[in-house]
């Protein structure tokens, strides 16, 4: 694999208490020294109460904002796109 990396979206699927204090030390040991690429589709709020737990998910919030850039993207999927398009072309 090379290195390469695959993820998956935060807020897909709840996380457990416990995975989510080990997220939160991650990402506190990568604070400051290493860039982090996250994707989802839920708002802050609506991820807060993914975690099992309002204060990890709250240092968790806090640590994932601290000089971040945010970028929202607005627009229709892109797996909807290439399914639509399919459809066109069969039909």
């Amino acid at each position: 694999m090379g290195g390469a990396m695959y993820g998956r979206e935060i807020g897909y699927l709840p996380i457990t208490r416990t995975g989510g204090i080990v997220f939160l030390q991650l990402m506190s040991r990568r604070c400051e020294h290493a860039s982090t690429v996250l994707t989802s589709k839920q708002g802050f709020r609506v991820l807060g109460r993914g975690f099992g737990d309002d204060v990890v998910a709250s240092a968790l919030i806090q640590r994932l904002v601290h000089h971040c850039h945010i970028v929202n993207i607005r627009g229709n999927s892109y797996r909807m796109r290439q399914r639509h398009e399919l459809q066109r072309l069969l039909a």
